[in-house]
């Protein structure tokens, strides 16, 4: 979550008079800076705490597809977000044409560095995750497959920004992706962006899951190897085996991975780290010319955005290259 579109309290208090929380008269509104994606505000109405949603990307229907997931999510115990409904039994309003949703915020905080116990947690809640929405009815189509990853890898290389040592390493895990990686995998909806600023602990459990606005239909696999390659590393860029079986075990105990799963494990780690090392560099880049584009434009401006090192990636990716975790610490 970011802040891209400026919206100050009393707008706020305009935009939401259709809401059920409007018998508090005193609003606080506070910029959320973590992510990259949305414009999100703490709003504070009283003893009552919500988040306040600004879509810079996305237009109703997709995000009405995202808000019936939450919903159906909901209903199967997990703690998701929930939208709220004006008046009109409506959940979206618009803010300078822009769709907005207003969810109560959930309890509990982003935790900074991992310990066993959360990586069993949230192996749990990634499986209860495939496993209750196996048979939604609802499709979204995979934008980062295989071939969505190498167009916009292609994108990437076509700007001619990048050090020539990031496009060889770009350009070998392309073609070391074409030859090793196999998509056809158990699949389901995919929540595909589970990292660490994307939970909720409260007194060290799991108190919700947010940001499902990249969830689709794609392997149940590359949720967790997102999980593994986020949740599991260290400071050195390497992962902690100890962690790595934490999330496999628990997430196991639920749904035991195929064979096929297995085989692909290695090739699945290095395609979600080269995925999110693309898609950062994409989002650097354009942040760049955001911010030089709107130095003399302070309203709406992206001066609140905080990008998301794409050098960590690379490294994490050199560290599979040179080292491909094995087999045995699925067992």
């Amino acid at each position: 979550m970011s802040v891209y579109t400026v919206i100050s309290a009393t707008e706020a208090i305009r935009l939401l008079a259709d809401y059920p929380i409007h018998e508090h008269h005193q609003f606080q509104l506070s910029p959320i800076q973590n992510g990259i994606e949305n414009s999100n505000y703490f709003l504070q109405a009283g003893k009552d705490s919500y988040i306040l949603t600004i879509y810079e990307h996305f237009n109703s229907r997709d995000i009405d597809w995202y808000l019936r997931l939450l919903d159906f999510l909901r209903q199967n115990t997990l703690s998701v977000p929930q939208a709220l409904t004006d008046k009109n039994g409506q959940r979206l309003c618009y803010w300078q044409a822009k769709p907005a949703a207003l969810f109560k915020r959930l309890p509990g905080q982003h935790i900074e560095q991992t310990e066993l116990e959360h990586c069993r947690q949230i192996g749990k809640f990634l499986a209860r995750l495939h496993l209750y929405t196996r048979d939604y009815p609802q499709t979204r189509a995979n934008p980062w497959d295989t071939q969505g990853l190498l167009s916009t890898a292609s994108q990437l290389l076509a700007e001619n920004t990048l050090s020539i040592e990031d496009k060889r390493l770009l350009n070998l895990e392309l073609e070391q992706l074409q030859a090793d990686i196999n998509l056809n995998l158990p699949r389901g909806i995919i929540h595909a962006d589970l990292f660490r600023d994307n939970a909720l602990f409260l007194e060290n459990r799991l108190s919700g899951v947010l940001d499902f606005y990249s969830a689709c239909n794609g392997p149940l696999l590359f949720d967790l190897a997102t999980v593994v390659n986020d949740w599991c590393l260290k400071d050195n860029h390497t992962l902690n085996p100890d962690k790595v079986r934490a999330v496999l075990q628990a997430y196991q105990k639920l749904r035991p991975l195929t064979n096929e799963e297995h085989q692909q494990w290695p090739a699945m780690l290095r395609f979600t780290v080269l995925r999110f090392w693309i898609s950062r560099l994409l989002h650097q880049n354009r942040d760049k010319h955001s911010k030089k584009s709107s130095e003399n434009s302070p309203k709406n401006s992206a001066q609140l955005i905080q990008d998301k090192d794409p050098d960590v990636l690379k490294y994490l990716l050199l560290y599979h290259r040179d080292k491909p975790l094995m087999h045995q610490i699925l067992e």
